[in-house]
């Protein structure tokens, strides 16, 4: 078995002899994290794309992979787990490698990234081979913007990022009117935008999309699946889930998923890459596990448990003390210094006593579900037996 990057690296077909599918789709959706801009035509007249093995280039790198030091820009890692640049980095050489892949034109790259509105927006259009195109919208980055903004999610609808997603997907079909086929999807806050776009689609461009894949992608609002453009869409959205699926099943409203298998434990199963994948396919797994049903049931009830007004106070609250901290990314946070854990605590001190006792108390939540899942992991690695030497 593998995942993702194997199955590019392996799989050698081109579409016309094995047809998209759910596989391919998250591929796409994870070169969408790539920053293509200035590589990649906008909305320019006359621009017909460029191919994807014409991006593989030493002089595009530091561009397409800001956040990626040049010595860690290589296709082999010692590391279990890589971190999402590498994965991407590979990824995207693999692909400009690949038959399947290399000859696939990207058009219409787009990004917003609006402090103020609490925006953080990317999407690409890769046009396949033959008529058929898939629209894929970027997730959650690292920004402090991006994240507020998914868990806006739980108070508005749209946010802002929903909105733009709707007008990218009208402005693609608008001008792909010789693409017969259209698809769409993303990873994370991705496939919430795929599926939020293509419901919001007038009926003619609804009637042109294929599939919305929705990978790991969080829910809506209560009620806004009750919208007639998703009634007609549904039929074609497929959502697909890790085994200890987090993000995927927040705000869900469906119980239509199907479940796949991953190499790593709780949260850390958002991660793609860690997705199994055999024979071109994806391992299946019957359902999500026990401990993600359970928290996943807790969450809900807990939100819904909630006022907006008091939810709109703990989401204003945390990032109030993140950014005060002086955060700009959650990199800030997972690698914070002494004095920046200490910045965050003096932060957390000034708020009200309520308000502490509800950041306190997800606080507590994660810590326990993050202690939990790094034993698992480290048991996992401690009873893996070493490579036979060559």
């Amino acid at each position: 078995m593998g995942n993702i990057l194997t199955y590019v690296q392996t799989e050698l077909r081109r579409f016309s002899e094995r047809p998209f599918g759910a596989v391919d789709s998250l591929v796409l959706a994870e070169l969408a994290y790539v920053r293509f801009g200035g590589a990649v035509p906008g909305f320019q007249r006359f621009r017909c794309g460029v191919r994807l093995r014409d991006l593989y280039k030493a002089e595009l790198m530091g561009a397409l992979f800001p956040s990626l030091p040049a010595e860690g820009r290589t296709v082999i890692y010692s590391g279990k787990y890589p971190t999402s640049s590498q994965n991407r980095y590979a990824l995207l050489a693999a692909a400009a490698m690949s038959p399947r892949f290399r000859d696939i034109r990207l058009r219409f790259y787009a990004e917003e990234q609006d402090d103020m509105r609490m925006q953080q927006f990317a999407a690409v259009t890769f046009l396949l081979p033959g008529r058929e195109a898939f629209i894929a919208f970027r997730g959650t980055d690292s920004s402090l913007t991006g994240w507020k903004e998914d868990f806006n999610m739980a108070l508005i609808s749209p946010i802002p990022s929903q909105e733009s997603a709707a007008k990218y997907l009208a402005a693609v079909g608008s001008r792909l009117v010789f693409r017969r086929t259209l698809m769409t999807g993303g990873h994370s806050k991705g496939g919430n935008l795929a599926v939020y776009a293509a419901m919001a689609a007038p009926p003619r461009l609804q009637q042109r999309i294929a599939a919305v894949y929705n990978h790991d992608g969080p829910g809506f609002k209560t009620g806004v699946l009750d919208h007639p453009g998703y009634r007609a869409i549904e039929p074609r959205v497929v959502k697909i889930l890790p085994q200890s699926s987090i993000v995927g099943m927040l705000l869900s409203d469906t119980d239509d998923y199907a479940v796949v298998e991953s190499r790593r434990f709780g949260p850390m199963q958002h991660d793609a890459f860690s997705w199994e994948v055999k024979d071109g396919s994806f391992v299946y797994a019957e359902k999500l596990t026990s401990s993600a049903e359970y928290m996943n049931r807790t969450l809900k009830a807990w939100l819904e448990a909630m006022p907006d007004a008091q939810r709109q106070t703990l989401i204003e609250a945390l990032f109030q003390v993140l950014e005060s901290a002086g955060a700009d990314t959650i990199k800030d946070i997972v690698e914070g210094r002494i004095h920046f854990l200490r910045s965050i605590l003096s932060q957390y001190r000034s708020l009200d006593a309520d308000t502490r006792k509800m950041i306190a108390r997800l606080v507590r939540a994660l810590l326990k579900l993050s202690v939990k899942n790094l034993r698992r992991e480290k048991a996992q690695k401690e009873s893996t037996p070493p490579s036979p030497e060559n």
